[in-house]
């Protein structure tokens, strides 16, 4: 289950607009994972499960996949960040 505490973590290092879902349906559907009836799964569902009013651990697991490939996104780009500013530095 997606708890508060994850959710809260969730918002915080990606912003409280993020939209997540789409990137959600796009991990799923890589994986060829389905609703009971083979069909994709909904946008609603996957809100319904990040928001703990349903569970299903193919979309919870999903979910956390998508949040932590976007804080390695951050933190690449952190780190080239950081190196191009100390490229400059030395060049000045």
């Amino acid at each position: 289950m997606i708890t508060q505490e994850f959710r809260d973590l969730f918002k915080k290092n990606l912003g409280e607009n993020y939209a997540y879902s789409n990137e959600v349906l796009k991990n799923l559907k890589e994986k060829g994972i389905t609703n009971r009836n083979n069909k994709p799964h909904s946008k609603a569902i996957v809100r319904m499960v990040f928001s703990g009013e349903r569970e299903n651990i193919d979309i919870e697991t999903a979910i956390m996949e998508v949040y932590y490939s976007e804080i390695e996104k951050i933190q690449r780009h952190k780190q080239l960040q950081k190196k191009i500013k100390g490229k400059g530095k030395a060049e000045k």
